[in-house]
């Protein structure tokens, strides 16, 4: 079975190739582009000499051209110890919003053997649904591991909220919010607190519960940082003693 590569039509007409790139330089680029190593996550490993056979190059070549391309147009990275090539803008054009890629997509990432390019792919996929909430992974700890804890962490928060919010519709839009925007601990124990309030509140106990929002409004919303209008106390056995007292 092919495998086919997407190359965009405006590649001609991007600035950079046309101000900056020799004409070696487009055919290398379109070799990194589309050669039978490329894979869903755009970082793979590809030794000098393949791409020296493939290209018709010498091996002096490939290094130069490699360096060139990680020096002066940095789009792309090579570890020489690791033999990993990685493709910097790969993700803007291969990567989707579809929830279909996000197993090979991880499964790819944790084959990575080079930190710092895994460290890469691991904030891109992060940053895949939202770019304002990257994920922070520790350095000192499997990548690997961060992504996928990462998914699962969003799952569990998602559960704990769903099962605690009284209002049980909308549940894939709820999990949908949870898994884009992977809220940390401190704020998902800042959102809790609030949803307890909010349980307790005059408003979300009269009439039945009419007036509770959708979960996924509440969250959409980022109604946790509302003002609560919470019950009045009733306060009458407080004001029976303070009375007889005096």
């Amino acid at each position: 079975m092919a495998i086919y590569r997407t190359i965009y039509m405006n590649f001609w007409k991007d600035t950079k190739i046309v101000d900056d790139f020799t004409p070696e330089d487009k055919y290398f680029m379109l070799y990194c582009l589309t050669n039978d190593y490329t894979n869903l996550c755009g970082c793979f490993e590809i030794s000098t000499k393949q791409i020296a056979i493939d290209t018709g190059y010498n091996v002096e070549t490939i290094e130069r051209l490699l360096e060139r391309f990680e020096k002066v147009h940095k789009i792309i990275s090579y570890n020489k110890q690791n033999k990993e090539m990685l493709i910097k803008n790969w993700y803007k054009y291969n990567w989707t919003k579809s929830d279909k890629i996000d197993k090979p997509l991880l499964k790819e990432i944790e084959k990575v053997k080079t930190v710092e390019f895994k460290a890469f792919l691991v904030e891109k996929y992060n940053q895949r649904d939202t770019v304002s909430i990257p994920y922070p992974y520790p350095m000192d700890t499997s990548v690997a591991d961060t992504v996928t804890d990462t998914v699962t962490d969003a799952k569990k928060k998602f559960e704990e909220f769903y099962n605690k919010y009284p209002r049980k519709v909308k549940k894939q839009e709820v999990e949908k919010w949870f898994k884009k925007n992977k809220p940390s601990n401190e704020l998902f124990s800042s959102m809790m607190n609030s949803l307890e309030q909010f349980r307790a509140s005059k408003d979300w106990q009269k009439d039945g519960g009419q007036f509770i929002p959708y979960p996924s409004t509440w969250l959409n919303q980022k109604r946790w940082e509302d003002e609560i209008n919470k019950p009045q106390q009733d306060d009458s056995w407080e004001r029976w003693l303070k009375e007889h007292d005096e």
